[in-house]
């Protein structure tokens, strides 16, 4: 008797960027003349809570708990340059908005009360630019902005290149 056993899927739900920001911030990237590898354009992300791996099944559950999360639209400012231990090229908020950590926590919160596990530890919002990488000699960051209005489900996949995400859901920020 065999037993099947449930895909897993490796979950996140994050802030995905317009697609004119992410060309802005792709072709911005490139003049740096960076180290390591690059994160693709299509990929550029902030994420909002990471959840590991979890069952396939779990999807139903965590669609429901995001069709329900409220938060209200705001503007998000990444204008800071930096490079975490272990080579990861970030741009994060100088200044990081109310509304985006109401929306963080309170995901959060709706996933523990439905006993979804997530990572717990202190957010630091940040979009990853490089992997492997440094700081380029020519550090100075410039200020991207945007207007979220939307937050999304990500599933990550390892590919040979790197990971891979896709979009499984999308829903709008209201209050």
């Amino acid at each position: 008797m065999s037993r099947q056993t449930e895909t897993s899927l490796r979950l996140f739900f994050a802030l995905p960027l317009p697609g004119a920001l992410r060309q802005r911030l792709a072709s911005w990237r490139s003049g740096l003349a960076l180290t390591g590898r690059a994160v693709a354009p299509d990929d550029l992300h902030l994420t909002l809570v990471f959840l590991g791996n979890q069952p396939g099944s779990s999807l139903a559950l965590l669609t429901a708990i995001a069709a329900e999360l409220r938060g209200r639209p705001f503007s998000l400012c990444l204008d800071q340059l930096r490079c975490r231990r272990g080579g990861l090229l970030l741009l994060t908020p100088r200044q990081v908005p109310d509304e985006l950590l109401a929306l963080q926590q309170g995901l959060l919160q709706a996933l523990s009360q439905a006993g979804v596990a997530a990572d717990t530890r202190p957010y630091h919002p940040h979009l990853t630019l490089a992997r492997h990488s440094r700081l380029p000699e020519k550090s100075e960051a410039r200020a991207f902005t945007w207007r979220v209005t939307r937050f999304a489900l990500l599933v990550s996949r390892q590919q040979a290149t790197g990971h891979d995400y896709q979009l499984l859901g999308e829903w709008l920020l209201r209050p």
